[in-house]
C-alpha cells in the first residue's frame, strides 16, 4: 500500500476543498452541456415561412445559425446555473461545517431564487422552492448524503 505524497495531498485539497475551483469547473461543464443541448434542441426548430424555396445549402446555413444561437443561449444559462449552485453549496457547506442534505436544499433555494429574479418575489419564491426540492430529490436519488 502506497501512501499519497505531500504534493498529491495538496492537489487533492485544492480540487476538493476550494470553492472557486468547484465553481469554475461546474461553470465550464454546465456551459459544455448547455451548448450540446442547444445544438440538439435547435435541430427541432420549425421551418420559417418561405424556407421551402431556399436551396439545401442556404437551409443548412439557416439551421446552423439557429442552432448556434440556441446553443449559446443554453450554454450561458447552464454555466450560470452550475456556477451558482456549486459555489453556493460549497460556501454553505464550509460555513455550516456539515456535510448533509440541508446544504443541497439551501444551495438549491439560493440558485433557484437568483435564476428566477426576473419573475419578481413570487417567481423567486417558486424558483427557490422548486430548486430546493429538486436538489434534495437528486441527492436522495443519488444517495450522496
Amino acid at each position: 500500500v502506497e501512501l499519497p505524497t505531500q504534493e498529491q495531498m495538496m492537489m487533492d485539497d485544492v480540487m476538493n476543498n476550494n470553492c472557486m475551483v468547484k465553481m469554475v469547473l461546474s461553470c465550464v461543464m454546465g456551459g459544455v452541456l448547455g451548448a450540446g443541448m442547444g445544438i440538439f434542441f435547435g435541430a427541432f426548430e420549425p421551418m420559417q415561412p418561405g424556407e421551402e424555396k431556399l436551396g439545401v445549402m442556404q437551409t443548412l446555413r439557416n439551421y446552423g445559425r439557429q442552432s448556434l444561437s440556441k446553443s449559446w443561449s443554453y450554454a450561458k444559462g447552464f454555466a450560470a446555473f452550475g456556477a451558482l449552485y456549486s459555489g453556493s453549496e460549497c460556501v454553505i457547506e464550509q460555513t455550516r461545517a456539515k456535510h448533509d442534505i440541508y446544504n443541497s436544499a439551501y444551495a438549491g433555494c439560493f440558485t433557484g431564487g437568483v435564476m428566477a429574479r426576473s419573475g419578481g418575489k413570487e417567481g423567486m419564491a417558486m424558483g427557490c422552492a422548486t430548486m430546493a426540492a429538486l436538489s434534495v430529490c437528486m441527492d436522495r436519488f443519488m444517495d450522496i448524503h
